[in-house]
């Protein structure tokens, strides 16, 4: 776990900024924020990937009505020396189903969230030639990526990756992460180049999931200071503690240059400024030249044996000034504690010019002396952040000054103790002061979609000045929040706002685009079990009476209990290797119960997993046999896969036409024939016992028999489910074939 504690202290040891001015880096989790705020844009306006469906007879493979969520980045696969990440599109529903020579379904499985079925596309963070003209954008470009695999499909032949890479062009989608704008006229901090570069989080590889996919997206920029550096390498320090989005670095190049340098100009006259480094390897401000007058002229008398007289500050021709603290080779830099600048003086050495008018008893003489001086004591300047997110030093001086000059030495104590409190008051009246550049410079310079802005908390000067804190959503909208991402049908979910600064706003309107209702309190009710018959992303938004909204994005599954695969084949040739059901569970606990039901003397077992054992090989049943998987929740709601067992030596004797039929609503008729020469499919049944069959028909097409038979779908459907219709000879059970039902709420 990284702390602000433990970056600390690397960043005390390794320079982050790698020579650039700035670092700006925010995390996975935030950019996950700024792409899913795109999406729900996009779904509003219509404008996303439409659902996708494919057949390749040659593979066996089809894919029908695949619905794209939104995209989720990964940075698993990331590395310095690019600006690469993994873009995962999930799947949110759709089936793929298996095919075999003749179109006949092998395997048939429903998608949805949780299956982990996605696109996986290996992306370039775009940031044009990263010159910063009127603005530049960090943006995604899906069509533009490498399509690596499709995740759950076990590494699809190219032929098909093809299709996808093609869906991909044809329907291009640009998602931004941000933009540097060019704004030279304000003020005096602002970018001119950058770079992109991706990082994983360094403890990703041994975090469970899915905390291993945690990274950071880093922008290097030179302002106009001109601090162009060399790329990152992987020792790269990663900047972002564990319960922060974002972290933002100002070199000690910078800081320890122009931006403390201006604090000090209206104090020190004539400053002239150098940025050499410590023995430590930190850059540091040296003051070259100038000095810090006093208020008054300093005048001091002295007396002796014989004699007595009178200094004072004066120029070259005894002309009266104030005097003149030099703050050449001052020297400021980082404190020890991460939190203050210390001020010494390198060479401790200066001289002033004062005139001495010696009244002596013989004759009086007037000389210009150059008095040399011994200065002593320190600069302290603490940092914090004030209430408005400004960063703020409070910095004084506390200086000695002492001569060993023969006339100085006489001079009253007044005038020695005026000289050195006035030019160290006159130093503090600056002691104060905020670097106003930096946050102008990340509110107007560095901008994120929808408005999102950077906002710190907290901040050290390790060796360069680091701020942490998040991007958060600006003051012109309401953060939406949910306990949790995914519903189930029949389920509700509490919504709460709240505005950027925590307070929760009041006269809220809540609307729902998509399935299901929410109230004036923001509790949404998801569409009764039976009313939705796959997974929909729905977005919730709210908005108040001064016009401020926000809105969040969660997916609707259409039952709490869901099994991926709703109908397999399995072959005895293949007997007994094992087949896992998968199972999602939402917004309920509690194991579920799962068991097997059949007329099979030898169905098979099955274990609390949903690991599906056939019989072994020998004690398969003559022709296509089902047996039904059902898992139970505490609740009683329940799901069933339909498993057919063919026996070795049975043949598809008949072939359906067509092999299935898709989405048949309640009292929906769906007509299944077969054409056989030699066999007769004289017997159909249905398996699990949903819905009616006609009586089987035939008639004659030459020396072909047609045979033929509709299904009736019930008039009340809960959810949506597969039915196998069964075609076999009567007394001849392996001459047999079967077709699908996809039976829809």
């Amino acid at each position: 776990m990284k702390t602000i504690e433990s970056i600390n202290a690397v960043l005390n040891k390794k320079n982050a900024t790698n020579g650039w001015d700035v670092l700006v880096a925010y995390d996975s989790t935030r950019v996950n924020k700024i792409l899913s705020r795109q999406y729900q844009k996009k779904m509003a306006d219509g404008y996303y990937y439409p659902p996708f469906s494919h057949t390749n007879t040659v593979y066996g493979l089809q894919f029908k009505n695949i619905i794209v969520g939104a995209p989720k980045i990964s940075f698993e696969n990331a590395n310095l020396d690019d600006s690469a990440a993994l873009v995962r599109l999930e799947f949110i529903s759709g089936d793929v189903i298996r095919i075999d020579a003749d179109g006949q379904v092998l395997q048939w499985d429903r998608i949805s969230p949780g299956n982990n079925y996605a696109m996986e596309i290996r992306v370039e963070l775009k940031y044009g030639n990263g010159s910063v003209s009127e603005d530049d954008e960090i943006a995604i470009h899906f069509d533009q990526g490498t399509l690596l695999d499709i995740r759950g499909l076990n590494k699809l032949p190219n032929e098909i990756l093809a299709v996808f890479r093609n869906y991909l062009r044809e329907n291009a989608m640009k998602y931004s992460l941000g933009r540097l704008k060019q704004d030279e006229t304000s003020h005096q901090l602002y970018p001119r180049e950058f770079i992109v570069r991706t990082q994983r989080h360094p403890d990703a590889s041994s975090r469970a999931a899915p905390y291993n996919t945690d990274g950071a997206v880093l922008l290097f920029i030179s302002t106009n200071h001109e601090g162009k550096g060399s790329y990152p390498t992987n020792d790269q320090p990663w900047v972002i503690p564990h319960d922060k989005s974002a972290a933002m670095l100002i070199s000690d190049r910078v800081l320890f240059g122009p931006l403390l340098a201006w604090q000090f100009v209206g104090q020190v006259k004539d400053l002239a400024w150098s940025t050499p480094y410590s023995p430590e390897g930190r850059r540091m401000l040296q003051f070259t030249q100038g000095y810090v007058p006093t208020t008054d002229v300093i005048k001091g008398s002295y007396r002796g044996p014989g004699f007595h007289g009178m200094m004072w500050s004066s120029d070259a021709s005894q002309n009266e000034r104030p005097a003149r603290l030099s703050m050449a080779d001052f020297q400021l830099g980082k404190g020890p504690d991460n939190k203050t600048i210390i001020g010494r003086f390198s060479q401790q050495t200066f001289t002033d010019i004062f005139t001495d008018s010696l009244a002596a008893e013989v004759k009086p003489i007037t000389t210009v002396e150059n008095v040399p001086f011994k200065r002593s004591g320190t600069y302290n300047a603490r940092l914090s952040l004030d209430k408005d997110s400004n960063i703020v030093f409070n910095g004084s001086a506390n200086f000695n000054l002492e001569s060993t000059h023969s006339t100085w030495s006489l001079v009253t104590n007044s005038a020695k103790e005026k000289f050195i409190r006035q030019a160290t008051d006159n130093l503090n009246k600056g002691g104060i002061f905020q670097l106003g550049d930096i946050k102008t410079f990340y509110l107007r310079n560095v901008l994120f979609p929808d408005r999102d802005v950077l906002s710190f908390s907290d901040v050290a000067l390790p060796g360069d000045l680091v701020m942490y804190g998040e991007v958060t959503e600006s003051m012109t909208s309401i953060n939406v929040t949910a306990e949790k991402e995914r519903i189930a049908a029949g389920q509700t979910l509490r919504f709460s706002a709240s505005l950027p600064d925590g307070s929760v706003p009041g006269g809220l309107e809540w609307t729902v685009n998509g399935v299901g209702s929410i109230d004036d309190n923001g509790l949404y009710r998801a569409p009764a079990l039976g009313k939705i018959a796959q997974a929909q992303n729905i977005i919730v938004t709210v908005k108040n009476a001064e016009g401020l909204t926000g809105s969040a994005l969660i997916t609707v599954l259409s039952s709490s209990l869901e099994l991926l695969t709703a109908f397999i084949t399995l072959p005895e040739t293949h007997a007994p290797q094992p087949f896992q059901l998968h199972s999602t569970v939402t917004g309920t606990t509690g194991a579920i119960a799962w068991r097997l039901e059949s007329n099979l003397e030898y169905p098979g077992t099955i274990d609390s997993t949903g690991l599906y054992t056939p019989p072994p090989e020998g004690r398969y049943a003559e022709g296509f046999n089902v047996v039904m998987a059902i898992a139970t929740l505490p609740s009683g709601e329940e799901q069933k896969a339909i498993i057919c067992l063919k026996e070795k030596s049975t043949q598809r004797a008949f072939r359906a036409e067509p092999a299935f039929h898709p989405r048949i609503p309640a009292n929906g008729v769906a007509g299944f024939s077969t054409r056989s020469r030699d066999f007769n499919a004289n017997l159909w049944e249905l398996f699990p016992q949903v819905g009616s069959l006609s009586e089987p028909m035939s008639i004659k097409d030459g020396d072909v028999t047609v045979w033929s038979s509709n299904f009736h779908a019930p008039g009340d459907c809960a959810q949506a489910r597969v039915v196998l219709v069964n075609m076999t000879e009567k007394d001849k059970p392996w001459h047999g074939g079967y077709g699908l039902v996809e039976l829809m709420p």
